[in-house]
C-alpha cells in the first residue's frame, strides 16, 4: 500500500473514552480538541450509512493517491454518549460483511452496553442489535466489577488471541487480585440473581411506561434492556434532568432533546414506577437549553 500506515475507522457520534488510544477514537470535538495531538490514522466516517463505509474503504489504494490500510472498525452497537441510539443490525452486518472482505478487524465497544446492561450478557448477541454477527474484539468495563475499575478484552479466535503473550501488554493497576475477586463476586450475583433477564422486563416497563404517561414532552423512547432515552419535544434536557433531580430521581441530559436512562441492574418493578411517577409529573413548559 505504498508504505501508507494503516487505518482504524471509527464513527460519528461514538464514545470510546478518555485515554489517549480512545480518546483519538472518539468524535466529538470538543472532548478531542483540548488533548490534539492524538494518535493518527484515525478516520471517522458518518454513522449508519453504508455507504459513506464503502467509500472509506474503497480509499485504500497504491502509491501517491491512496491511504493505508484499513486495519479495524471500533464501534458502538448502541451508541449512549449520541443519545442511546442503535445503529441498526442490517448497518452492524454490512459493517461485519466489509471487514471480511478487507481482512479488517471489527472492534465493538461494549463499555457501556455490556455486562447485562441491554438485557444480554452483551449488545452483540442481540440479534435485533448485531444481526448476529460474531466481532474480532470485544471491550468491557465499567459494569464488570460492580463499580471497581477494571476493563478487559475479549479477542475472538486462537490467532487473534494469540497475539497477545503474556508479558506483551500491561498496567500498574490491570489484572490485580482485588479487581479480579471483585469482577467474579460480580459476575455471579448477577447470574445468580437473574439480573439480566431483569434488565430486559424492567427496561421494557420502563419504555412503555414513559409512553404511556400521556406526558406531552415525551415524543417517543429508544433502547434495550436498561440502557433508555427518552426523546423530548423541545430542547429542554438540562431543565428537566434538573427538575428530575430536585425530586429524587437521577437522570442524565445526554443530548439537548433527550434524556438518558441507565440505572442499576438490581432495580426492581416498584422503583421503575416510582420513576415513572416522577417522570409524568415533569412540566411540559421548561426553558430550552
Amino acid at each position: 500500500m505504498g508504505g501508507k500506515p494503516a487505518r482504524i475507522i471509527a464513527l460519528t457520534n461514538g464514545f470510546h473514552g478518555r485515554t489517549l488510544g480512545a480518546l483519538s477514537a472518539t468524535w466529538k470535538p470538543a472532548i478531542r480538541k483540548p488533548f490534539e495531538p492524538l494518535v493518527p490514522s484515525i478516520q471517522f466516517v458518518r454513522a449508519g450509512d453504508p455507504f459513506a463505509l464503502y467509500e472509506a474503504f474503497a480509499e485504500t489504494g497504491v502509491g501517491h493517491y491512496g491511504k493505508g490500510p484499513v486495519a479495524a472498525v471500533i464501534m458502538e452497537l448502541i451508541q449512549g454518549e449520541a443519545g442511546v441510539k442503535p445503529l441498526g443490525a442490517d448497518y452492524v452486518k454490512q459493517v461485519r460483511q466489509m471487514c471480511d472482505i478487507h481482512n479488517a478487524l471489527l472492534i465493538i465497544d461494549e463499555v457501556q452496553t455490556g455486562i447485562g446492561r441491554t438485557g444480554s450478557w452483551f449488545a452483540f448477541q442481540r440479534e435485533d442489535l448485531s444481526g448476529g454477527i460474531t466481532p474480532d474484539i470485544v471491550t468491557f468495563a465499567k459494569g464488570v466489577a460492580g463499580g471497581f475499575p477494571m476493563g478487559g478484552m475479549i479477542a475472538f479466535g486462537s490467532k487473534l488471541s494469540a497475539l497477545f503473550t503474556p508479558g506483551s501488554h500491561g498496567s500498574t493497576f490491570a489484572g490485580n487480585p482485588l479487581g479480579a475477586a471483585a469482577a467474579l463476586a460480580t459476575l455471579s450475583v448477577i447470574e445468580q440473581d437473574g439480573l439480566v433477564a431483569n434488565a430486559e422486563e424492567r427496561g421494557r416497563q420502563l419504555r412503555e411506561g414513559l409512553m404511556a404517561t400521556g406526558n406531552p414532552l415525551y415524543v417517543s423512547v429508544r433502547g434495550r434492556g436498561l440502557l433508555d432515552a427518552v426523546e423530548l419535544s423541545h430542547p429542554c434536557a438540562h431543565a428537566a434532568m434538573n427538575w428530575c433531580l430536585e425530586h429524587g430521581l437521577i437522570v442524565n441530559a445526554v443530548r439537548a432533546d433527550a434524556l438518558r436512562f441507565a440505572p442499576p441492574l438490581i432495580v426492581s418493578e416498584q422503583d421503575v414506577d416510582d420513576a415513572l411517577a416522577i417522570l409524568k409529573a415533569v412540566p411540559t413548559d421548561l426553558p430550552n437549553d
